[in-house]
């Protein structure tokens, strides 16, 4: 396309709809400058607040948050024991004191410097059994129920590994925790009726792009000379 010059020589503006159209996106239609976007575009949909919603996700995250205190006073007890301390918290899990107990039978017939090391190596197995109740306590905050499920079953597993050593008061805090996890649990069920019965808000739609028409192919140059 070449620009046409007046009587002047100067060139003639070239007009807008001389440009093509670029569209907002790549793969969908062509949208003219100016021009509303397509009903739906760029639309959202969020839960309704209300007072029952958030008194709701207070008493899920309340609940989940269990999962910290078992991870966190499990590693207390494993630091512990590997300084060479004997106390130990009855809410920490009792699958980490296996470990070290076993951990420790080994260490005393290591003896040295290969005591430490099967410390250290206890230690750390020790915390990937808590990383599993980390991680089912930050996906429970964030309403993944089958999470909470499955660090549920596997407390109450670790509740049976005390009982089977007769245990009992640590048997006792288990169903205590296990008890302010089944709330969580339940209001997060609760969530799940409450977005049944209520309507989501929709989010406004967010205006089009605005279109930048491309430079001109052909730019005109002043005559040499």
């Amino acid at each position: 396309m070449e620009a046409q010059s007046d009587p002047a020589g100067a060139p003639a503006p070239v007009g807008q709809d001389q440009f093509p159209v670029l569209p907002a996106s790549p793969g969908s239609e062509p949208v003219p400058p100016g021009s509303p976007a397509p009903a739906g575009h760029c639309r959202s949909r969020r839960p309704r607040a209300s007072p029952e919603r958030k008194s709701l996700e207070a008493a899920a995250r309340s609940g989940v948050n269990w999962f910290f205190w078992i991870a966190g006073l499990s590693v207390l007890n494993s630091a512990v024991f590997l300084m060479g301390g004997r106390i130990s918290f009855v809410v920490g899990l009792g699958m980490t004191q296996f470990v070290d107990g076993f951990i420790s039978a080994i260490a005393n017939q290591a003896g040295g410097q290969a005591a430490l090391t099967v410390r250290i190596i206890g230690f750390v197995l020790n915390l990937c059994i808590t990383g599993i109740f980390v991680v089912a306590g930050i996906l429970g905050r964030r309403m993944v129920r089958w999470a909470v499920i499955v660090g549920m079953v596997i407390y109450a597993l670790d509740a049976l590994l005390f009982a089977s050593f007769g245990e009992w008061l640590s048997v006792g805090f288990h169903a205590f925790a296990l008890w302010g996890l089944w709330n969580g649990l339940k209001a997060m069920n609760g969530l799940r009726e409450l977005d049944a019965r209520e309507p989501a808000d929709e989010l406004e739609p967010q205006p089009a792009p605005i279109q930048t028409p491309p430079p001109p192919r052909d730019v005109w140059q002043p005559p040499q000379g």
